[in-house]
């Protein structure tokens, strides 16, 4: 979907979020949703699967993906440290795809990043300072992921108005 033939016609809509809610979870053009839908079909028709572990699939997946686009990194240090965290998506990875539009292209799992090299330079760095360990006045603060694409004028009001 983000292949410049594609993108335009598929998912523009969805990325048109810079810095993202959990309301960018379902913005995605009709096209988008026809082409995802279909793959739970195709698969419920390929995979002998019960249909109480498709609705299973479908909480997940949209609980995920209102994670994903949260703007909050929930997950303590402890988490994203351990062997089976550092390959899942955070939300901090999922906001920074939605600001460069080009890297951290993982939907649940990382590792397909790491594999094709597409894991933003900074990842690692911004995601180690919101879940290390803060001050308490220094909490919230670091929790919340910056907007490296909002104009220096734009990250001062948004400074202030969490002071």
């Amino acid at each position: 979907m983000h292949h410049p033939k594609l993108f335009k016609a598929f998912h523009l809509l969805h990325h048109r979020s810079t810095n993202p809610s959990p309301w960018a979870a379902f913005a995605f053009s009709p096209l988008e949703a026809v082409v995802e839908g279909s793959i739970i079909f195709v698969i419920a028709l390929l995979i002998p699967i019960h249909p109480l572990a498709i609705l299973a699939f479908l909480l997940f997946m949209t609980i995920y993906n209102v994670y994903g686009h949260l703007g909050y990194e929930i997950y303590p240090q402890w988490v994203v440290n351990s062997p089976v965290g550092k390959w899942l998506n955070t939300s901090t990875n999922h906001n920074m795809h939605h600001q460069y539009f080009k890297g951290n292209y993982g939907l649940y799992f990382r590792f397909w990043d790491e594999l094709f090299r597409t894991t933003h330079p900074h990842y690692d760095a911004t995601l180690a300072k919101l879940v290390g360990k803060p001050k308490k006045d220094e909490a919230l603060e670091n929790a919340l992921i910056p907007n490296y694409s909002a104009s220096p004028s734009a990250k001062k009001s948004t400074t202030e108005t969490r002071s």
